[in-house]
């Protein structure tokens, strides 16, 4: 499995660079209207090309996101054949969700900002709203790296399943604690199937082999091995948190 800390790190740091990026531009839209009538103020913002800013601005964020995605895929274990190609299009799959996720970003800040003007908010109060709409860079943004990030993991253990013999077995890993789905206890309870077993189980199993048991999930369907604490398998952990749910 792609090492947690590694993505738990990279999330953190981008983080604090979303968070840097939306008061900036905040402060940057409002210093341009700065003494100007509401219907001057919002004629100018107006003009503005929040789309090609933001891109702008978070030309850094994506580097270090894909700079994030190589540390993930390098902490892999590769366990059946997967081309070049494939790993390619899966980051670009990978960038250009997140990508998307800034625009949107992008655009939320703008109407906020013209919103802010009209009722007398400060860059602080529009900053409150923004992440009230879901896109605020300690929970929102966080969440979208997070998924991200182990969304793309999960894709390339599941092309590699495709390719992996059919009797290789495979365990749910990841941390089993208190802020673990019920759905990932019982996965992780499960121990080492097949990938014909967990398509068999249809609905969330299979769902889980790319998204893991939803947002920020913790979890993927990884090769087993004999180092199972190795690969932050609890199966132990999990077993108990079900009997105290």
């Amino acid at each position: 499995m792609a090492d947690q800390k590694i993505i738990e790190n990279k999330v953190n740091e981008l983080t604090k660079k979303f968070g840097t990026l939306q008061k900036d531009i905040v402060e940057a839209l409002f210093k341009l209207v700065e003494g100007k009538s509401n219907k001057e103020a919002l004629e100018i913002l107006n003009e503005i090309d929040i789309n090609r800013v933001t891109q702008l601005k978070s030309a850094s964020i994506m580097a270090s996101f894909t700079e994030g995605q190589t540390a993930v895929l390098a902490s892999k274990s590769l366990f059946a054949p997967i081309t070049e190609s494939e790993l390619r299009s899966l980051l670009i799959a990978s960038e250009q969700y997140l990508g998307g996720e800034i625009l949107s970003m992008g655009n939320t800040l703008k109407q906020e900002v013209l919103a802010g003007i009209l009722n007398n908010r400060t860059p602080d109060q529009i900053l409150d709203v923004i992440r009230s709409k879901g896109y605020g860079a300690d929970v929102g943004m966080k969440r979208i790296v997070t998924d991200a990030m182990n969304n793309y993991s999960r894709s390339v253990s599941r092309l590699m399943m495709d390719e992996a013999p059919e009797e290789t077995k495979y365990i749910y890993i990841g941390p089993a604690d208190q802020k673990t789905r019920n759905f990932c206890l019982s996965a992780i309870q499960l121990g080492a199937v097949t990938l014909k077993q967990i398509k068999s189980m249809g609905g969330e199993y299979v769902a889980s082999l790319t998204e893991g048991g939803g947002i920020n999930c913790r979890h993927s369907w990884e090769q087993a091995s004999s180092d199972v604490r190795g690969q932050f398998y609890r199966k132990e952990e999990a077993e108990e948190l079900i009997e105290n749910a």
